[in-house]
């Protein structure tokens, strides 16, 4: 996927355009099919949308507006849309589950996802096969960690302040 760009001709009448292009066989580009873009393309959805952040996984894009909402949409097998589904999403979609906390900063790996509240809580959802979500207790095997499909609290952090995911 591409990236994010702001032109601003009149400071008063700024506002930012999702561009993406490339590869889109799980619909990760966010315009409702499955068709590779070889040009940059304005994604629609986010037309009237501020945007303050875009991160892509392998096959999963997620965006971060202004006001601490997440979207997210591509691929979801492994619950990395964390929309609670685990299927694909050709457009992008709201995560309800976050809607209570205001997101500050995000990063995605692969199939997995930490996102940072503006108030140092760290949340994460999506692969887990080995242990990288950090949203499970000590005393699990790694064959009982599982994926998850929604946000959950990162356990471990819990009481301590965050201040960045990478």
């Amino acid at each position: 996927a591409g990236g994010e760009s702001s032109r601003s001709v009149n400071p008063e009448r700024r506002r930012t355009v999702l561009l993406a292009w490339g590869e889109n066989s799980s619909g990760q580009l966010g315009f409702g099919d499955f068709s590779t873009r070889i040009l940059p393309q304005a994604v629609e959805y986010f037309r009237s949308a501020s945007l303050a952040r875009v991160v892509c996984g392998s096959r999963t894009t997620l965006a971060l507006d202004t006001e601490g909402k997440v979207f997210a949409w591509g691929k979801g097998e492994d619950g990395a849309l964390g929309i609670g589904e685990r299927s694909t999403a050709l457009k992008p979609r709201l995560l309800e589950g976050l809607l209570r906390a205001p997101i500050a900063q995000m990063t995605i790996r692969g199939a997995h996802v930490l996102a940072l509240t503006e108030r140092g809580q760290l949340w994460a959802w999506g692969r887990n096969e080995d242990g990288q979500l950090g949203t499970r207790g000590g005393a699990e095997r790694p064959r009982d960690l599982t994926h998850s499909a929604t946000p959950e609290r990162v356990r471990g952090l819990m009481g301590v302040m965050v201040r960045h995911v990478a």
